[in-house]
């Protein structure tokens, strides 16, 4: 019986240490941690990597570089490494198609602050991947090099422009109602 019961909760053991990445939950990671990330894409399909990393460094509310909003339908938190690829490919798609549509020129004024908004959004999360291949390069001296401080401080300038254009896009909101 023992021996039995053993063999069972081995066995439950092995297929919870086997469990896809897209199962595993994401309470207790750090996602600023780029190791932790890494470990974590390398164990998904090609097409899902970018996206977890993506939301790892821009989607997930503990990253310093958080777009501010939960991206997921329900407006809630990604609870596992899947939920947070889902999450991050639906809402590429949605910029996707947003971005075609601004091709076709903006027709209003709201239009255009959206444009704007993706286009910064789009330039901050560029900044975000040149800072952290400078890090893996330089490590820790990455923080004092002059290539970072110019990558941070852009990055705030653009942040400040996105804020000031979501202050612009809530006055016209509110003025409609």
């Amino acid at each position: 019986m023992i021996r039995a019961i053993v063999a069972a909760s081995a066995m439950i053991w092995v297929a919870a240490c086997s469990a896809p990445a897209a199962d595993m939950p994401l309470a207790g990671l750090d996602l600023n941690d780029a190791r932790v990330v890494g470990k974590i894409a390398r164990q998904l399909p090609d097409g899902q990597r970018r996206a977890f990393t993506t939301y790892a460094l821009v989607h997930w509310p503990g990253s310093k570089n958080y777009c501010g909003n939960p991206i997921g339908l329900s407006r809630q938190t990604a609870r596992t490494v899947g939920e947070a690829v889902a999450q991050t490919l639906r809402f590429e798609a949605e910029l996707a198609k947003t971005r075609l549509a601004a091709q076709a020129g903006p027709t209003s004024q709201v239009d255009r602050l959206r444009e704007r908004q993706m286009l910064l959004t789009d330039q901050i999360e560029e900044l975000v991947r040149k800072r952290d291949a400078l890090y893996g390069q330089l490590g820790a001296a990455a923080a004092t090099a002059p290539e970072s401080k110019q990558i941070e401080q852009k990055m705030m300038d653009l942040r400040d422009q996105r804020a000031a254009l979501e202050s612009q896009f809530t006055q016209i909101v509110t003025t409609r109602l």
